[in-house]
């Protein structure tokens, strides 16, 4: 473009930041007649400028930091532009100095006017009128910058133009809807600036890796306040991925074409490489991932070529855990896993631990094979067994009281399972996974004989019917599926997401099994910051189950009681109450006379504002209960506070919770570490399908 005067006329200015001293002036002096000008780039390193900043910024650091002598007041404009004066290099140095004299701010005036008007320009002001006035003396000075900022130039015309083959790309298009100066609009050029900056990256992004600007310029007509933006780019074509070298070989090439989300061939996009990263980085089996684009614009068609640095990461880990919690008292856990058995990339976890709450002692093994084409696919199988006290009573549900004194039991169970997870990727950092699976549950109850002459002897005598609940053995093959999606970001105090689960599970008594049922599960937790200090923590559990109940009438001490006894195995049973489940109870106290039940509801909702960086306060009521006859939930209710200590490995949370309304004014201490949005409180354990 030319003007009157067969000039070109364009211009890129940027405002002053704390990261850019770059200042973009006019190479013509504006006038007041009519005429188009070019404005060109020039570095502020030049003449009389440089030598008063240099002085100054030596003069800063000549010594030890203390408070500024010059404070500086700008009035006439605000926002971003009074903003960008303030950042002017000359203002930024006068600040840092130690000491000034009148003599050298009078030998600074000029350079100050001068910038300050030109830290207007990126704003559409390129007439301002600039006055400066230097009050104080040598033990504190006061600058004070007025500003008329005088009429604006503003955009009159625009032309933009995308061509070449990628011109109709939905990239490209969004890009044009959200162009920030319409016709009308006051000139900024760092607006314009991002906007240009964020068209070539989108068209790098996306492939067009040829992609050129034949014409960026901002053309001024400062008599008439008139500026047209001239912004044209030729995409050329799209490139697509090309060879791709994943150095040597640590697992076989169809476990890593597993990961590729594209194959050769296929258009290249920033969003597909890196998804290849993060498929790559979740599959366990690297340390660090390097890759190098390697560009091939003259090819045909273009392409980019992939070299991967990638570093195993060790075979096997080791871990060990010592941690205590209310619930559970101390506890020991350990675990081995196997990252790599093979090249095709099977892993294999082993796991034991034991807890001082019931005498609890568990063992795992989980072992995962890769199948089929897709990221996330695996077969698996794993296996626990639990062994832990379990004593047999019951407990009146209103009074919380034992009808007889409890007799000594144990409890054991074997678990197998087997089937096929998948993980999926719906996008903006959510993940969903599915489980299909098959289980083998063996458990079983026994208890001591009593003493002949104890009062647990004469209940069983005149109660015949409990004798067979004292010595139990279960088989339950079942099979379900389990969908998991969850969202989490953040970390500290500012971890906030989703996380839901449903999971079913069925069972037909004689087919392997010695009872028939259907469950259905369904939690969700929930986290989100409603400010910079403060959140929200939500969960709710919803559990349902089709399996038969044993209502018994027992005999006691001439009174006549009613039992409600689910016949399900208690590794499927619900039970509510303790840390994280219904604070202010017992640890999976809340269930039909302790013993579990079909059916569970429960939900919370707590509120935590930050005091500091490692520390925060919480109130919060929990509710809920597990029972068996689902017109009946009555549910129990819990308020209390709570405060946070942020560590590396997760907040400690500790707890002070009151029941209401059942007539107990004790409160009850709750201690957890961890994040409450990871874990569903009183879902019952299944090994390898949640």
């Amino acid at each position: 473009m030319q003007d009157r005067r067969g000039h070109q006329c364009s211009t890129t200015h940027a405002p002053f930041s704390a990261h850019n001293i770059i200042n973009k002036q006019l190479a013509v002096m504006l006038s007041r007649s009519r005429q188009v000008i070019r404005i060109r780039p020039v570095l502020w390193w030049q003449g009389p400028r440089l030598l008063t900043c240099l002085l100054l910024l030596l003069s800063a650091w000549s010594g030890q930091a203390q408070a500024s002598v010059v404070s500086v007041q700008i009035d006439g404009i605000n926002g971003d532009a009074r903003d960008n004066i303030a950042a002017a290099p000359i203002l930024v140095a006068l600040q840092s100095a130690e000491s000034l004299s009148r003599q050298r701010l009078t030998r600074a005036r000029q350079s100050i006017i001068e910038q300050a008007a030109d830290a207007l320009k990126p704003y559409g002001y390129y007439n301002p009128r600039v006055q400066l006035e230097i009050a104080g003396d040598e033990q504190g000075w006061k600058l004070t910058i007025k500003i008329e900022p005088g009429v604006p130039i503003k955009v009159t015309a625009l032309n933009i133009e995308i061509g070449g083959a990628g011109s109709a790309a939905q990239v490209f298009q969004e890009w044009r809807k959200n162009w920030p100066l319409a016709v009308g609009d006051r000139l900024q050029q760092g607006r314009y600036e991002a906007a240009k900056k964020d068209l070539l990256l989108r068209a790098r992004q996306n492939g067009y890796i040829n992609a050129r600007l034949s014409s960026a310029e901002i053309q001024l007509d400062p008599g008439i306040h008139a500026a047209t933006i001239n912004l044209v780019m030729d995409t050329g074509e799209r490139a697509v991925f090309g060879d791709i070298d994943y150095g040597e070989p640590l697992l076989t090439e169809h476990t890593m074409q597993r990961l590729q989300p594209f194959v050769p061939g296929d258009p290249y996009s920033v969003e597909l490489l890196e998804q290849l990263r993060n498929n790559l980085a979740g599959s366990g089996y690297f340390d660090r991932i390097d890759i190098v684009e390697q560009l091939q614009p003259k090819a045909q068609p273009p392409r980019v070529d992939l070299q991967f640095k990638l570093q195993a990461r060790p075979k096997n880990t080791y871990t060990v855990g010592v941690g205590v919690g209310t619930d559970t008292g101390p506890r020991l856990t350990t675990g081995w896993d196997i990252h790599r058995l093979n090249q095709r990339g099977d892993t294999l976890s082993l796991g034991f631990g034991l807890q001082q709450t019931d005498k609890e002692f568990f063992a795992r093994s989980e072992y995962q094979r890769p199948i089929g084409d897709d990221h996330g696919e695996f077969f698996f199988v794993s296996a626990s067994a639990q062994r832990k006290d379990d004593d047999f009573e019951f407990i009146r549900t209103n009074s919380d009281e034992s009808v007889f004194p409890e007799i000594d039991g144990n409890r054991f169970n074997q678990l197998l399972n087997t089937g096929l997870s998948k993980q999926f990727h719906p996008g903006d950092d959510w993940s969903l996974t599915r489980h299909i699976f098959l289980g083998l549950l063996n458990e079983s109850f026994n208890t001591d004989d009593p003493d002949p002459a104890s009062e647990q002897l004469r209940l069983l005598q005149s109660n015949p019917a409990l004798r067979p609940l004292l010595n139990q053995d279960q088989q339950v093959l079942h099979t379900g599926f389990s969908w998991q999606l969850q969202k989490i970001t953040g970390q500290g105090f500012a971890i906030e997401g989703t996380n839901m689960l449903w999971r079913v599970i069925g069972a037909v008594d004689g087919a392997l099994s010695d009872i028939s049922f259907v469950q259905s599960y369904l939690g969700f937790n929930h986290q989100r910051q409603l400010h910079e200090n403060g959140k929200l923590i939500m969960s709710a559990e919803l559990g349902y189950t089709e399996s038969k109940v044993d209502n018994l009438l027992l005999e006691q001490d001439g009174e006549t009681l009613d039992f409600s006894l689910t016949r399900l195995p208690e590794r499927f049973r619900f039970q509510a109450g303790g840390d994280r489940s219904v604070r202010g109870f017992g640890y999976q106290s809340l269930s039909n006379n302790r013993n579990g039940s079909n059916h569970l509801l429960t939900g919370s909702i707590e509120y935590e504002h930050r005091i500091s960086d490692a520390w925060s306060l919480a109130a919060f009521t929990d509710a809920g209960n597990a029972f068996n006859d689902f017109n009946k939930p009555k549910p129990q209710w819990a308020a209390g506070l709570g405060a946070r200590f942020y560590t590396a490995v997760g907040p400690i949370r500790l707890d002070l919770a009151r029941q209401i309304d059942t007539g107990d004014n004790a409160i009850r201490i709750h201690l957890t570490i961890g994040t409450p949005l990871v874990t569903f409180g009183s879902l019952p354990y299944l090994s390898g399908v949640q």
